[in-house]
């Protein structure tokens, strides 16, 4: 089976560049799916896409340079609202999957990708509007849309993808059902990053292979993986997501660590990975975390830190999916690596899977 090299990109708003997101600096040949990020639900509960004439364009133009590349449709995003309300009866349900299958048929699209965050959030809440109701809820629209697209298989003979982005964290497998999310869709992207950032109280890496014993919150990716597989999340539904930018931040002491688990002054924002000196200067050193498995730089003079997905970040990620069967590799997003040097080394990484 092939192993799944899968990029999200922005196509309702603009790049890091500034830009629309322009079907020519795809590098399809490196991909096997691109998901379009993010139709949105209306009031009425419809699946929408802004710029539908422009995505159009370019979703033409993606199918006659690669052929062969599946190109879905994300719905969602962080803090996208209408998802409780969608899938909370069934007449709602229905107007959600047929316009989600008519949209996905006038683009003439390979699948959908679900991005519900969250149906059931965490103790502390979340900014969407939820329900109780909402860990069936999210199954029973996963089921209708897979239905749905079943039905159309048998008339035009193409099989559509069903697929949703899960985020990495310990609460979302103990309140909602992944293992049935996983028996209804193709396969479950794993949203791996961000396992620090401007909310964290000490730097760290936004992503993780393993854990650092030192690590204040103790997560990692691969922690994240067997609690999904513990679930009942079959290894080879399970796409790993890796980020294809960097998080600093300033005011960090040393103590002997480069800045690593040190309490910053201020967050300093994201960065793509050929941006760091451009925005904060020059005079970094380059470290690699080997029990963790990621790379980071501390400027000693203006003690900034920063963390970002390096070569050698990637290289151990796609041998862990390789060693553990896993369905493949996926990373957020393509407006941070437009000249495709990450999603090279995913490629380089994954030959021979």
């Amino acid at each position: 089976m092939e192993k799944i090299k899968l990029a999200y990109i922005r196509c309702s708003w603009e790049l890091s560049n500034g830009e629309y997101w322009k079907a020519q600096d795809i590098k399809g040949n490196l991909l096997t799916d691109i998901n379009l990020s993010f139709a949105h639900i209306d009031s009425k509960g419809l699946v929408q896409l802004s710029n539908k004439e422009y995505n159009k364009k370019q979703i033409d133009a993606l199918h006659k340079t690669f052929p062969n590349l599946r190109i879905n449709l994300s719905i969602g995003g962080w803090g996208a609202e209408g998802f409780s309300d969608a899938a909370s009866c069934e007449k709602n349900r229905e107007l959600f999957v047929q316009s989600a299958l008519s949209l996905v048929k006038e683009l003439e699209l390979n699948g959908v990708d679900i991005d519900w965050e969250f149906p059931v959030g965490p103790d502390w809440g979340q900014k969407i509007k939820s329900r109780a109701q909402d860990k069936e809820n999210y199954i029973l629209l996963l089921k209708d849309l897979r239905q749905a697209f079943d039905k159309e298989e048998a008339i035009c003979k193409k099989h559509f993808c069903v697929t949703t982005a899960v985020p990495s964290w310990a609460w979302f497998v103990q309140k909602n059902d992944v293992r049935a999310a996983a028996q209804i869709c193709d396969y479950l992207n794993l949203m791996c990053y961000d396992y620090y950032g401007e909310w964290s109280e000490t730097t760290g890496f936004n992503a993780s292979l393993f854990i650092n014993a030192n690590d204040p919150r103790q997560w990692s990716s691969d922690a994240c993986i067997k609690l999904y597989s513990r679930a009942g999340v079959p290894a080879e539904k399970m796409v790993l997501g890796v980020p294809t930018y960097g998080f600093a931040w300033q005011g960090v002491p040393d103590n002997g660590t480069h800045g690593l688990f040190q309490k910053p002054e201020a967050f300093l924002g994201n960065f793509d990975v050929t941006q760091l000196e451009e925005l904060y200067g020059q005079g970094y050193e380059d470290f690699y975390d080997e029990s963790a498995k990621q790379s980071y730089r501390y400027n000693k003079e203006k003690k900034i830190f920063a963390t970002y997905p390096s070569r050698s970040f990637i290289n151990a990620a796609t041998a862990y999916a390789k060693e553990h069967n896993l369905a493949g590799i996926m990373y957020w997003e393509y407006g941070h690596d437009m000249d495709g040097r990450i999603l090279q080394m995913i490629d380089d990484g994954m030959r021979g899977f």
